[in-house]
């Protein structure tokens, strides 16, 4: 009785640790660890990445586009928090990390967020959008607290542009491209924002009027429109605002646009009515942007990130928030960087801009306001010394304003330059002139009396001067003797030509000799002429490449000597590939041609990937070649070829992970790393892989080896697809290798038991 009693005892706890582990599977896949789950009415579009990267991220088969900015934690590249925008609003954004996830409803819908966190701010695994699939851009509304345009430039995804984090130029680096927005004669005070709208319907918005873009060029922009404060979008085409010159000095693009639409009332010179600012003193000249502060006047925008932590706030009883704006006065802006608040609780509240905004701060919380300049100096004010009379305007604004005191403004180049040419003692009429800078371009002076007005332009710009004087054209170099330079207080470059002067009356005038080179490859950095007796005169005006020398004639010249890079050359007058003329005017001209000699051509990469189908054919519906960098490239599945092909330029073997394909419905993938030598062969820059499926006659259907991936058949790294849970949550259940030993030693001890108890009672 007893051997009986303690069989059933093992019986029941052999069941009751048999349950054990499926309940701890079924409590996991009820809450899933965090991971998001489909909404009915809504489509999900969820990024995974090993490695986030900042950048642009389309829904492939949905409508929705999100532009990421990552906030890492100190060195390391752990993603910790996110802000986001999108083109069509977002309803619920799903943040997880480690065992769980945090969910952001937006009721109305929204086009953007900032610092969403995974919980216990552990690093983001996957970001999970939810969207409607039939609405177009424009349609829902900001959540509170949201904005609608994306965080700044140097910390925001738009630097991304439109292109996936990982594209770029051959060598696999990303172009970047600088753009900037001048608004002239008035408009600046008029509007709130400008943005840029692509060839492919994309909306690019600009914070500060300039932007520094990955991968997009001049043409990719297909128009720029401003946004006024009253609303109202004036939109232009790409060439009506673009700048002959598209590049300045810096390489940056520029588009100029004037508002077509009155000011607002003030005072005549664009202040709001109440803002006693004097106009004109805030903006450098020649430069429609005024450095340090990028608020257009009257704009009040607050700032997106200037908001103390609330622990750092005075307490305040009101909700409505304070604004606040720092006015620098009698030429103190071009020497600003940025402005500050010192609270009476001693904390420092650093503005990025000089209108912001408050919740919890009031005047009376405020002790001193001070302004940080380029120069690295700080100048603190007592409150009451900067405060105007009557401290709030009609918009409710508290202003400040500050007079900076500092003798030593920034050294920084003028935004615009004035070059004055004076020419002395030149014989005949100089009908033209030139300005020539580097790369040899040429600026013709409109009036050879008066200045030419150059945007960004200075002294070490600056190459030479050409002028035309009668039929003849003559230049100098900006080094030379026979000119002289000098920059004046105001900045005024002054460029004084000494023309050469007659001869002295029964004194033969000299001989030119002119050399003419052509099809050089490479830089000419001097040039000598060689005469018969050993001696080498060496040009001195490479622009011009003339000597004037006395006594001279062919027969006297050897040749020529020329340095180009590092390599030294002497053409000889008898060489087959040097040719020279007497001139009836007596002008000697030497003309060499180099030979032509061209540094081998570069083959451009081409990968080239080839799957044989085999017994697969028709069964496979959609084919995806998947690249290390999180990207995809679409293969064309007709059901009728036996085998797939893509040819892809300045793409390596290195750059393939493996191929993704769909059946029955399914994504199933295939990593290069687990196929065998049968079934991937890799040629130079070729890849070949034979697939081969299960036949549905064994009674097990079309099976593909499925990635190790808990959940899923498509890896995190693939953005868009769709995971299961995470290798982070507890392994238990049928998954736990535990629980499996387990219920096997319990097993075989209650069948023991059984056994014992049986063979005592028959005895």
């Amino acid at each position: 009785m007893k051997n009986k009693k303690i069989g059933l005892l093992l019986i029941a706890l052999l069941m009751f640790f048999n349950l054990l582990p499926n309940g701890a599977v079924f409590a996991n896949n009820s809450n899933n660890g965090g991971v998001a789950q489909p909404k009915e009415g809504f489509e999900m579009f969820k990024v995974d990445s090993e490695a986030w990267k900042d950048g642009t991220y389309k829904h492939q088969g949905g409508t929705l586009e999100v532009n990421l900015k990552f906030e890492k934690a100190g060195n390391k590249k752990e993603a910790k928090s996110v802000s986001w925008t999108s083109n069509i609003p977002v309803y619920f954004v799903n943040v997880k990390g480690g065992r769980g996830g945090d969910e952001t409803p937006y009721p109305d819908g929204a086009l953007s967020g900032k610092g969403l966190a995974a919980p216990d701010n552990k690093e983001i695994s996957h970001i999970a959008f939810y969207y409607k699939k039939n609405e177009t851009p424009g349609e829902g509304k900001k959540s509170p607290g949201q904005e609608q345009k994306p965080p700044k430039q140097g910390e925001s995804p738009r630097n991304g542009g439109e292109n996936p984090p990982g594209k770029g130029d051959e060598n696999g680096n990303s172009k970047t491209n600088k753009f900037k927005v001048n608004l002239i004669n008035g408009c600046m005070p008029l509007s709130d924002h400008v943005f840029f709208i692509l060839n492919g319907s994309s909306k690019i918005i600009l914070d500060d009027y300039r932007i520094t873009l990955k991968d997009v060029e001049t043409k990719d922009i297909d128009k720029i429109g401003v946004v006024l404060q009253s609303g109202k979008e004036l939109l232009f085409e790409r060439e009506e605002v673009l700048v002959e010159s598209p590049k300045n000095e810096n390489g940056t693009v520029i588009f100029k646009i004037e508002c077509k639409e009155d000011p607002p009332p003030g005072d005549g010179n664009n202040n709001p009515p109440g803002d006693t600012t004097p106009p004109g003193d805030t903006t450098p000249p020649g430069d429609t942007t005024p450095p340090g502060d990028t608020t257009p006047p009257g704009d009040t925008t607050p700032p997106e990130d200037n908001t103390p932590p609330e622990d750092n706030n005075p307490p305040s009883d009101k909700e409505k928030p304070i604004k606040f704006k720092v006015n620098y006065i009698k030429g103190c802006m071009p020497l600003v960087d940025h402005a500050f608040f010192i609270l009476t609780n001693g904390k420092r509240l650093d503005l990025e801009r000089n209108i912001v905004e408050f919740k919890d701060v009031t005047l009376e919380d405020i002790d001193k306001v001070g302004v940080v300049l380029k120069d690295g100096k700080e100048l603190i004010f007592k409150k009451e010394e900067v405060l105007v009379e009557s401290p709030k305007n009609e918009n409710g604004t508290i202003v400040f304003k500050i007079k900076c005191k500092s003798e030593q403004p920034p050294a920084e180049k003028p935004g615009m330059s004035k070059i004055k040419l004076i020419l002395k003692d030149c014989l005949g009429t100089v009908e033209k002139a030139w300005l020539v800078l580097g790369e040899n371009r040429e600026i013709e002076f409109d009036s050879l009396t008066g200045s030419l007005k150059l945007e960004d332009i200075g002294l070490k710009d600056i190459k030479g001067v050409k002028v035309k004087i009668g039929d003849e054209f003559k230049s100098y170099l900006i080094t030379g003797q026979d000119i002289k330079v000098k920059v004046k207080d105001n900045g005024t470059i002054v460029i004084t030509i000494d023309c050469p002067k007659p001869p002295p009356e029964g004194k033969p005038e000299p001989t030119k000799v002119k050399l003419v080179i052509e099809d050089c490859i490479g830089h000419v950095e001097k040039a000598w002429l060689v005469l018969g007796d050993g001696r080498e005169i060496e040009y001195t005006n490479l622009l011009d490449l003339v000597l004037q020398l006395e006594n001279i004639k062919l027969e006297n010249i050897t040749g020529v000597k020329l340095k180009i890079g590092e390599e030294t050359k002497t053409y000889l007058l008898s060489d087959i590939n040097v040719t020279e003329e007497v001139k009836e005017n007596g002008e000697i001209e030497i003309k060499i041609n180099c030979p032509n000699e061209e540094p081998p051509k570069e083959t451009p990469v081409e990968l080239s990937v080839k799957v044989i189908l085999g017994n697969c054919l028709g069964i496979i519906e959609k084919a995806v070649l998947l690249l290390k960098d999180g990207s995809t490239v679409n293969f064309t599945v007709n059901g009728e070829q036996e085998t797939l092909s893509l040819n892809l330029k300045d793409i390596d073997v290195q750059s393939v992970k493996g191929l993704i394909v769909t059946m029955g419905g399914k994504d199933h993938t295939m990593l290069l790393s687990d196929l065998g030598q049968s079934e991937l062969v890799i040629d130079g820059n070729s890849i070949t892989i034979n697939m081969a499926c299960k036949g549905p006659e064994d009674g097990t259907g079309v099976i593909i080896d499925e990635p190790k991936v808990p959940g899923g058949p498509v890896p995190p790294s693939v953005p868009g697809g769709i995971g299961g849970v995470s290798e982070e949550l507890p392994r238990t259940g049928e998954n736990s290798q535990f629980a499996f030993y387990l219920a096997g030693l319990l097993f075989c001890i209650a069948g023991t038991g059984m056994l014992r108890a049986l063979r005592r009672r028959t005895a």
